[in-house]
């Protein structure tokens, strides 16, 4: 089974196992920095109106109202959204419906969006973290993956038909500046929503010396013990 995501056949997800660590620091401490946070927000949607798998459109729009609100952000210089994204029809459509609510009034260009969930699955608890992985990733390559299995936009969805909202599907360069802002989505099976919304770091990367003979901890992982001797091996 493979992942679909805001398409007509959209059926559900598959589990995926994932595990990401993160140091947050105060910038004027921090000897480096990825990207940094510039707002979140957490909403219980207790409507008794909404799918149990489900929030509603409201909610996710009144959510999203309140971060952008709380950092004083115009919702139009949102670039990205990295989205939930399960391939659950009904989570989809509040889903993108919600953001479309919130962020696309007055917006010239579309609201891109997109998942990671099509390329490790869904890894539940950790999967908010995963997509702020991918979102610091494009922070710093300026470069936003394409959205896998995605084909066609639902015609059960109105903002991906009328173009409001547009499911990165192929590989998209995009601009990074000190401006540039992008927000990441998730949610729970409960009802719990969050969303983060992360920036540019203002520090750059300060380099390492390989002269130095501090020990250093390298990360690895492989389908079977040749796969991670081969990399090890490339790195040494």
């Amino acid at each position: 089974m493979i992942i679909i995501f805001f398409w007509f056949s959209a059926n559900g997800f598959v589990r995926g196992e994932s595990q990401v660590v993160f140091l947050l620091q105060r910038s004027d401490r921090a000897k480096r920095a990825y990207a940094k946070v510039l707002g979140a927000r957490m909403l219980f949607d207790g409507s008794p109106h909404r799918d149990l798998l489900s929030p509603t459109v409201g909610s996710i729009a009144r959510l999203l109202d309140d971060v952008y609100e709380d950092i004083n952000v115009d919702k139009k210089k949102v670039k990205y959204v990295e989205c939930y994204g399960t391939g659950y029809q009904p989570t989809d459509f509040a889903e993108v419906e919600g953001l479309k609510a919130a962020l696309c009034k007055g917006r010239q260009d579309p609201l891109l969006i997109g998942s990671v969930k099509g390329n490790v699955g869904h890894s539940e608890g950790s999967s908010g973290m995963v997509s702020l992985v991918k979102v610091i990733s494009i922070l710093r390559t300026g470069v936003i993956p394409k959205t896998l299995n995605y084909q066609k936009p639902n015609p059960r969805i109105p903002s991906l038909v009328d173009g409001s909202v547009q499911v990165v599907a192929e590989n998209t360069p995009m601009a990074i500046d000190d401006d540039t802002i992008i927000g990441t989505t998730a949610m729970s099976f409960t009802g719990t929503i969050g969303h983060v919304v992360l920036g540019v770091a203002s520090k750059s990367k300060v380099p390492v010396n390989p002269e130095n003979e501090i020990p250093r901890l390298i990360l690895a992982c492989g389908r079977s013990e040749e796969e991670v001797t081969r990399v090890l091996t490339k790195v040494g």
